[in-house]
């Protein structure tokens, strides 16, 4: 009978833990979504910041870098500017990848432009020279 009673209360306590767990998941998903459920920038950038950005990058030889001058020189232009920066500060990873597609506008001219930069970081990260 005692361990009946043990059984029984330790099976409430494990019941009432899962479902507080459950709880909070739901909480947090709803406080922070996911990437996709963000905004979305849709207004492509201008010829002038997309030139921009591999001087940007040349002028200051980081990604970082390249990000604060954009948001700097650029302040009509810099909301995803910020979002990578933002990325590259807090997150998880700190990829570059993912930091330059929060840059992207998704235009195949601005594609080119974060191929070229992550090209030159590669480079510089693996000392290789290729052109």
């Amino acid at each position: 009978m005692f361990y009946s009673i043990i059984g029984i209360a330790l099976l409430l306590l494990s019941a009432g833990t899962i479902g507080w767990m459950v709880v909070l998941e739901v909480r947090d998903q709803k406080r922070n979504p996911v990437q996709s459920e963000k905004k979305r920038w849709k207004k492509p950038y201008s010829q002038a910041f997309l030139d921009a950005i591999p001087r940007a990058y040349a002028s200051s030889g980081t990604l970082r870098g390249m990000l604060i001058l954009l948001i700097e020189q650029w302040p009509k232009e810099n909301g995803r500017a910020k979002a990578a920066l933002d990325y590259l500060d807090h997150s998880r990873y700190r990829d570059y990848e993912t930091t330059l597609s929060y840059l992207s506008d998704s235009s195949a001219a601005c594609e080119t432009r974060m191929e070229e930069v992550l090209k030159k970081e590669i480079q510089k990260t693996t000392a290789l020279t290729c052109h």
